[in-house]
């Protein structure tokens, strides 16, 4: 499976996630000291790589329950 397919399978999965991650990647941009022009876009990266991460071993360990969980 190519990423863009993965992805694309895992989207809404991160959509419902990412609510609950944005809150430590922005702790763990303030423990880097991130520059402020910088906070966002790393921040939003971190979410998402996390996001995409959790959404995509669920997928591994238990595909039949991440159907039902992350559509």
């Amino acid at each position: 499976m190519t990423v863009f397919s993965n992805v694309t399978k895992c989207g809404f999965g991160i959509y419902l996630l990412h609510y609950f991650v944005v809150g430590f990647g922005y702790w763990l941009a303030n423990v880097v000291a991130i520059p402020v022009s910088l906070k966002i876009p790393i921040t939003a990266a971190i979410v998402f790589l996390i996001s995409w991460g959790i959404v995509a071993s669920f997928y591994k360990i238990m595909p039949k329950a991440s159907k039902w969980i992350f559509g």
